[in-house]
């Protein structure tokens, strides 16, 4: 049976109440850790923050009605909203007697009922959903995600998870870009956008501390069986895309490789009909085509030009498990 995780988000000062709460929740069969919200960390708001909610399966948000909450509120409940899980209010005033919580309230009380009814529905939806439909997503990293260049987390399934480490691949197309901007090239290599996921993006989207956890891995050899091109490209990445191989490997329908743009990349430009375009590192039918997952959730394998700014951006990465 799955294990069950519950986040307990507070503010600081209120730190022996929700000691009090965690080991009520213990007692009532709830794995579940503590993590305030207003303590500033490293970077856009904090790493930490960000992957514990991703990683938990409901929150249980604890406040007061004290002046000086409400801006760190308003953080958390918009990660909450971003990563969909299901989120418990509760106010301190409601269960707090001198020495620590009321654990015969009736709040507390509805609160257990709501937890029991939101794993049983978590389990269930678990036994519907098969492949990429039903992986597990973390948030690491900020960017571009409204038409106004304002940014938000970005969200990441988990295609592969080894002992120490993780494949990742962006839940969203967060970018419109040429795979190649300069001509025709046949391999990953030499690609104009592989020099700007491993620059550019790399250092606007994450902080140091996030690019600390990336590992650096070798492309292998992907080749394109029905056009018998391929590309052999001996280099290592700490961002990349994907092959028409590992496509394969990961998703088993199309309903699980298909994927929608934020609205910025939409309105830069990709191409979306149901889902839409994203580039993959497999070469296509000739030298300047590359293949690409089409608005239908299928491989094109014939391709398209390399310099088509219809196809959005999937980016992927290996990094180290922090949990």
């Amino acid at each position: 049976m799955k294990q069950k995780k519950v986040l307990i988000s507070y503010c600081s000062a209120d730190k022996k109440y929700a000691a009090a709460l965690q080991n009520f929740l213990h007692e009532n069969g709830f794995q579940n850790w503590l993590d305030p919200y207003d303590i500033p960390r490293e970077g856009k708001y904090g790493e930490s923050i960000n992957q514990s909610i991703a990683e938990c399966t409901c929150c249980i948000l604890l406040f007061t009605d004290e002046p000086g909450q409400s801006l760190w509120l308003a953080k958390v409940i918009e990660r909450i909203q971003i990563c969909q899980k299901p989120m418990i209010p509760l106010s301190i005033e409601e269960i707090r007697l001198e020495d620590g919580i009321d654990e015969e309230s009736e709040v507390l009380s509805k609160t257990v009922s709501a937890l029991r009814t939101i794993f049983r529905m978590e389990d269930e939806a678990g036994k519907r959903n098969k492949g990429g439909s039903g992986k597990k997503t973390v948030i690491m990293g900020e960017y571009y995600y409204g038409v106004d260049k304002s940014t938000r987390p970005l969200e990441w399934i988990v295609l592969e998870n080894r002992k120490n480490r993780q494949l990742l691949l962006s839940k969203y197309v967060i970018d419109n870009t040429s795979y190649h901007l300069n001509g025709e090239v046949l391999s990953w290599r030499h690609c104009t956008l592989r020099t700007w996921l491993n620059t550019t993006f790399i250092d606007q989207a994450f902080t140091e501390s996030e690019k600390a956890l990336f590992l650096e891995t070798e492309r292998t050899k992907t080749k394109n069986i029905f056009y018998d091109t391929e590309d052999d490209p001996k280099c290592s990445d700490k961002v990349f895309l994907l092959s028409v191989e590992e496509v394969k490997k990961y998703f088993s329908t199309s309903e699980e490789s298909g994927c929608h743009p934020t609205p910025y990349a939409e309105e830069k430009g990709v191409f979306t009909s149901g889902y839409c375009l994203w580039w993959l590192r497999t070469p296509g039918d000739a030298v300047g085509m590359q293949t690409y997952v089409n608005a239908g959730a299928k491989i094109s394998y014939e391709g398209c030009y390399q310099q088509r700014p219809a196809v959005g951006l999937r980016p992927a990465v290996w990094v180290r498990k922090t949990r």
